[in-house]
């Protein structure tokens, strides 16, 4: 029986950020299908582990007590550190590389993430799981988000024709950050977006020859 279980409804991207670290480094887990739309994540025993009520959400129990984390880029960053026997991440002992993949990380959380993750949200969850809640669709805001998110790719372009990854020239776990919103935009919501961004473009495509990319794109569970 795997030791690590794993909290998560596959089907939305921060929680596809952990899965794709999980078969990049084949780690054993224990899946806990938690259903959103059923408030599975603001039970009372969920709150417990995670006071934020938000997947993913990880118990590791090869502690006593187990170790309970949440947020998917801590636990996809504990995953390579504890299970990734020097991959994903950088040596820690190298601070220029250290350096590289922290600035790396903080440009897709600061800079990618508002845009992509909002516009994503607005066009494809917001009318598949909050219509009746939250109402349409916002055009003015997708137009403006749909604006900044090119200026934020034009930059990734740059970044992209000088190195081959995100945090420099070795792939980490700073490129699967990007990847679960980077599928929605390519395939449905933006799919213009790579248009005449050939560093872009190409680094696209090598990621959606990695495993996980396979995995959550093409079985069924996390459509």
């Amino acid at each position: 029986m795997a030791l690590i279980e794993l909290f998560t409804d596959p089907r939305f991207p921060c929680p596809q950020r952990v899965h794709l670290v999980i078969k990049e480094l084949g780690i054993d887990v224990n899946i806990r299908d938690v259903n959103l739309e059923a408030k599975g994540h603001k039970s009372t025993e969920f709150l417990k582990m995670n006071p934020f009520g938000a997947l993913p959400c990880l118990k590791d129990n090869s502690f006593d007590p187990p170790f309970v984390l949440y947020e998917s880029r801590a636990i996809v960053r504990y995953l390579a550190i504890r299970y990734g026997q020097g991959r994903l991440m950088p040596n820690p002992f190298n601070a220029q590389a250290t350096a590289l993949f922290e600035q790396g990380a903080s440009t897709e959380l600061t800079s990618f993430d508002p845009t992509a993750n909002r516009l994503v949200f607005e066009e494809i969850f917001k009318p598949k799981f909050f219509a009746e809640s939250q109402g349409s669709i916002d055009s003015a805001l997708v137009a403006s988000l749909r604006s900044r998110l090119l200026v934020v790719l034009d930059i990734l372009d740059r970044i992209l024709g000088h190195q081959g990854y995100m945090a420099g020239q070795e792939f980490s776990v700073v490129d699967l950050f990007y990847v679960p919103y980077m599928h929605h935009l390519t395939t449905s919501v933006y799919p213009s977006a790579l248009e005449n961004r050939p560093h872009l473009k190409s680094w696209w495509e090598d990621m959606m020859l990695r495993p996980g990319y396979l995995e959550i794109t093409q079985c069924s569970r996390y459509s």
